[in-house]
């Protein structure tokens, strides 16, 4: 589980040393289920231009992704239950993240909002 954890953290440090650009107001967290070998669930990480609390639909607007894939595998270690214990796993590693006393802190709070949800529900807003 922490492999998972150390490497999603250092894969998000690479993809945020890029310009991010100024029309990227909100960053969000896609979760996906898949059928692979060894994961079940998939995170993607995307910058959208758009952010109202409001508008259930803010997340739609993208306007970045990093270079190189936007996706990552979430390994069976870290996550192995249904599709609700994925979100909370994540959401709380994703989460630590923010507030650690960290560059990749500043750099994900950089902009005004932050969610996470599985593509085509809800999203849980981890900052606004």
């Amino acid at each position: 589980m922490n492999d998972f954890r150390a490497n999603y953290r250092a894969w998000l440090e690479g993809v945020l040393v890029d310009d991010v650009p100024d029309d990227v107001v909100a960053f969000v967290f896609n979760l996906f289920e898949q059928d692979f070998d060894g994961a079940r669930y998939g995170v993607e990480f995307v910058g959208v231009s758009k952010f109202d609390q409001s508008d259930p639909d803010w997340a739609c607007e993208e306007a970045w992704e990093p270079k190189g894939g936007r996706s990552s595998l979430i390994p069976l270690s870290f996550c192995d239950g249904g599709w609700e214990i994925c979100l909370t796993k994540m959401s709380e590693l994703i989460s630590s993240f923010i507030r650690e006393p960290s560059l990749l802190a500043q750099r994900l709070s950089a902009v005004r909002g932050i969610g996470i949800g599985f593509v085509d529900g809800e999203l849980l807003l981890l900052k606004s």
